[in-house]
């Protein structure tokens, strides 16, 4: 009895380590390694190592909101002297919201930093009827004959940015490489501006000393005013669907300096047939499509300059900017439009208004290639000045100027616009709650002045208005960039 107990008593130990033994033998298995996200500094803050590589990355954006107000202006039928839009059925206000989301990817070479950027944006604004009052918007009437849907806009979600750069070479829809006025102002002012990017293929070379220089092919469809009338334009051919643009640059503590040129074509159709309609061409059709492009030479020239201002105040800054072209129109400044002071189509001077371009028509025949287009030459010059009233309070005052000058159009093709001069003046005080975090309001003036070519006799009765006009604008801007 007491034999049996014992064993008894024995079992669960002996059990147990039968079990312990069998447990030992069976394979096991490892916990997965952990990746953890670990800051990469060697670019700056915000980079990370995406996990498994040694790519760093940054995520980034904005979200922005803005309203907008100006006064209506009557808007002038060039044929008639009459009102072809009256400023009372005009919207005056408008909204336009808008996102993007950024991501800089960055891999070090033994040739250097490979770097991987995209920007993509979309936006939430305003029907685009040109020439129409469309409820809650702000928009352009367009210039004579000009009534497209959308106005060139490139729609709610598009690419700002996506371009991979090595070894000094830039590939892809980066900044533009001629104009360096940066966006401080909340609405557009007369000088070139891209926003949207540039196509293009360039390469950045460093001498060292503060001194770079660059040069890139870029692709003319991008630049604002690219050619003549739509129905002419030949972008994609290769000898005259791209710009050649350099530039020569100096940094140093106190700011910089840049001088920039370009290179180009502007090509339109010669192969008209049919009865000249006004400054709209209408009326000159594309009857013979084998007739080719007629290509003119264009050209710009500029620089620009920052200089930094800390013995008024930390922060403090003046850039400054001067332009000229001949074909250019788009590297110069925005072509005294009455889109130039909002950017997008909205509507701002009223009157006879502009839709300038690089080439204008200033003779035809009714025979084929009995078209003749003049090219257009246009200066501009203007600046902004940044002042800090504290570290989150700032002022922006910009001023600028621009002259069109149109080639001589005889009255084979009817009205043409003429030479124009437009100045702006502007300022916005943004609060800065916290970084990256703008709350800005803004007032703008601008005034144009400009001349009708051959006008026809009931816009002369009628005493040529509109030729001459001016406006004002208000904006309220809420953007927070993370």
């Amino acid at each position: 009895m007491k034999l049996v107990k014992s064993l008894l008593l024995a079992a669960p130990a002996t059990i147990l380590g039968a079990y312990a033994v069998q447990a030992a033998d069976l394979p096991s298995r490892e916990a997965a390694p952990i990746h953890y996200v670990r800051i990469c500094d060697a670019y700056g803050s915000g980079f990370f190592f995406i996990p498994g590589t040694d790519t760093c990355l940054r995520v980034g954006g904005y979200v922005r909101a803005e309203f907008m107000y100006n006064p209506g202006e009557n808007i002038i039928n060039p044929r008639t002297g009459l009102v072809s839009q009256v400023a009372a059925d005009q919207d005056t206000s408008g909204m336009e919201m808008r996102g993007r989301v950024d991501l800089d990817a960055r891999t070090q070479t033994a040739w250097g930093t490979a770097q991987t950027v995209i920007w993509m944006r979309g936006t939430d604004a305003y029907g685009l009827k040109d020439g129409y009052s469309v409820a809650g918007a702000i928009h352009a009437s367009g210039g004579p004959g000009y009534f497209s849907t959308g106005n060139g806009n490139p729609g709610p979600v598009f690419i700002e940015r996506a371009f991979i750069r090595f070894a000094g070479i830039t590939a892809g829809v980066g900044t533009e490489n001629f104009v360096t006025l940066p966006p401080y102002m909340l609405a557009g002012f007369p000088w070139g501006a891209f926003p949207n990017g540039i196509k293009q293929l360039a390469y950045t070379a460093t001498f060292g000393g503060g001194f770079s220089s660059t040069i890139a092919i870029e692709n003319r469809g991008d630049y604002g005013y690219s050619n003549g009338p739509s129905q002419y334009t030949y972008n994609t051919r290769l000898d005259t669907g791209y710009n050649l643009v350099g530039n020569l640059r100096y940094d140093s503590s106190w700011g910089y300096i840049q001088v920039a040129g370009a290179i180009g074509n502007n090509s339109y159709a010669n192969d008209y047939v049919g009865a000249p309609d006004s400054v709209t061409l209408t009326g000159l059709g594309l009857n013979n499509p084998l007739g080719g492009p007629v290509t003119q030479g264009a050209f710009a020239v500029g620089g620009s300059a920052n200089f930094k201002l800390p013995m008024i105040a930390a922060g403090d800054q003046l850039h400054l900017n001067v332009a000229y072209g001949h074909g250019m129109l788009g590297l110069v400044g925005c072509g005294a439009a009455s889109t130039c002071s909002d950017p997008t189509n909205r509507r701002m001077i009223g009157g006879v208004l502009r839709f300038d371009q690089n080439l204008i028509a200033t003779h035809a025949t009714g025979a084929v290639g009995g078209v003749t287009f003049g090219t257009v030459n246009s200066w501009a010059a203007g600046g902004i000045y940044t002042h800090y009233w504290s570290p989150t309070w700032r002022t922006n005052i910009a001023g600028g100027y621009q002259q069109i000058d149109e080639p001589t159009a005889d009255v084979t093709v009817g009205e043409q616009l003429g030479n124009a001069s437009l100045y702006e003046v502007g300022g916005n005080l943004i609060w800065a709650p916290t970084k990256n975090f703008n709350i800005g309001v803004e007032i703008d003036y601008v005034h144009l002045q400009q001349t009708l070519q051959n006008p026809t006799a009931a816009f002369v009765a009628a005493g040529q208005p509109g030729l001459s006009g001016n406006n004002w604008s208000g904006k309220l801007r809420l953007e927070r960039e993370f």
